[in-house]
């Protein structure tokens, strides 16, 4: 598959955890928990290797785009915090439904800018062969990628690949799977 497809495919996957959130009451909290949950798990790991691998191949390749990169890591910044508060704030508080609202308003904002605008200029510039070289280095990366915000960490490269958070989400992921299964 190639960069942009994987790309989109992750938005796709991100919006179908904004839907269930959306169509669900606020009465039920674990629908609220479980689909926050899993768009903040997408959307750290896609951020991360958009950050590490496809904006600075893209900042490269594609000069004219550096600037739409930029804002791009500060679309993604806002995200991140908000990712984090969301993370740290329970189903229960009155605060975690607007700011549900407020990440799913500034993502679906993010993936309309990057579908319409910058995608197809950089499906222009860009050789076929050279974005399915990406894609697979994408799809590779995420298996490696955070799986929670962390935004207070580097969103540059090289910084961001050696920032060490890969390592302790996975041991918080083996950590709360083991405490989800004691619990069920």
């Amino acid at each position: 598959m190639d960069a942009i497809n994987l790309l989109k495919a992750d938005h796709r996957a991100v919006e179908r955890h904004f839907r269930d959130f959306e169509t669900s009451s606020p009465r039920a909290k674990s629908t609220w928990d479980r689909a926050a949950q899993g768009a903040v798990r997408e959307l750290s790991v896609h951020g991360a290797i958009e950050e590490q691998i496809f904006y600075p191949a893209v900042t490269k390749e594609v000069p004219d785009l550096a600037e739409v990169m930029l804002r791009s890591l500060e679309a993604h910044n806002v995200v991140e915090w908000l990712c984090s508060a969301i993370e740290s704030t329970s189903p229960d508080d009155d605060r975690f439904g607007p700011r549900m609202t407020v990440l799913i308003d500034n993502v679906r904002l993010h993936v309309e800018e990057e579908e319409d605008d910058i995608f197809p200029e950089i499906r222009q510039v860009m050789s076929r062969r050279r974005l399915q070289e990406l894609g697979e280095l994408l799809d590779k990366a995420k298996a490696l990628a955070p799986t929670h915000p962390h935004p207070r960490a580097p969103d540059t490269s090289p910084a961001n690949a050696l920032a060490g958070v890969v390592a302790w989400d996975k041991v918080r992921d083996i950590g709360q799977d083991a405490i989800d299964h004691l619990t069920s």
